[in-house]
């Protein structure tokens, strides 16, 4: 009797333990970035973007939904979000502008950054191809525009350098994994600016880009934590619900 009792506590404890387990969810953010840096002798400019992949997975589902991932069958995720950050330098002043931008389809945020007769133009697939920077937005080209720069996407580093009035390139991706790295860019003797992808906590990253101006202390303008792994319920609903 004994024994059949101690099992039927047993039976019980774990009953409660699976329908307790089976209230609960696990949040995961797999984060990532992907940015380009265009400069000359007057001003950098970054167009950074960063996405937002968000898993919202049942307890006693966290095992398998971790081996089906780990064998390639990656799961839609719950919520997908990004955003593009656009940071404008120069000698007197940091603008910073931010554009949510939408992911479905794949590959339909800006591309393909080039200056061009004093603009900045891109591939923007939501907003019918060719577009330009409007200091604040991206906006579609006109059509003679269209027609004059639709090569656009074929223009390498040296060819912007040749045909953008001193202009250069350099594009970047931070992610899991990466090992930590840095890159400075010099704008003629006006100013200096560092961007930093370095370990945080957790196996998240952290892209940083600081400015050194001649005669003055190095001062942080941007960062931003590249999550990768499991939040609480707060930290995960403010990423997909709250405004950046």
């Amino acid at each position: 009797m004994r024994a059949r009792a101690i099992a039927a506590i047993a039976a019980a404890i774990l009953v409660t333990a699976v329908v307790t387990a089976a209230r609960f969810n696990i949040y995961l953010i797999l984060d990532g970035s992907a940015g380009t840096v265009l400069w000359n002798a007057e001003e950098a400019d970054f167009f950074v973007g960063i996405r937002h992949i968000g898993h919202e997975v049942n307890s006693l589902r966290f095992p398998w939904f971790l081996a089906k991932n780990y064998l390639g069958a990656v799961e839609e995720p719950d919520n997908d979000r990004g955003s593009l950050v656009v940071i404008r330098v120069t000698s007197s002043a940091v603008e910073r502008h931010v554009q949510k931008l939408s992911y479905d389809p794949p590959g339909s945020g800006p591309a393909m950054y080039t200056p061009l007769e004093g603009h900045v133009y891109a591939n923007c697939p939501e907003l019918g191809g060719l577009c330009r920077w409007a200091g604040d937005r991206f906006e579609p080209a006109t059509p003679e525009e269209r027609q004059r720069f639709d090569d656009i996407g074929r223009l390498t580093n040296k060819d912007i350098e040749n045909r953008a009035d001193g202009w250069s390139k350099r594009s970047f991706q931070v992610g899991p994994g990466d090992s930590d790295d840095m890159f400075t860019i010099e704008v003629s003797n006006r100013f200096r600016l560092s961007a930093s992808d370095r370990a945080g906590q957790n196996g998240d990253r952290i892209l940083s880009i600081n400015l050194q101006r001649p005669d003055r202390s190095s001062e942080k303008i941007w960062d931003v934590d590249q999550r990768w792994g499991t939040v609480n319920k707060k930290e995960y609903r403010h990423v997909f619900q709250d405004p950046e």
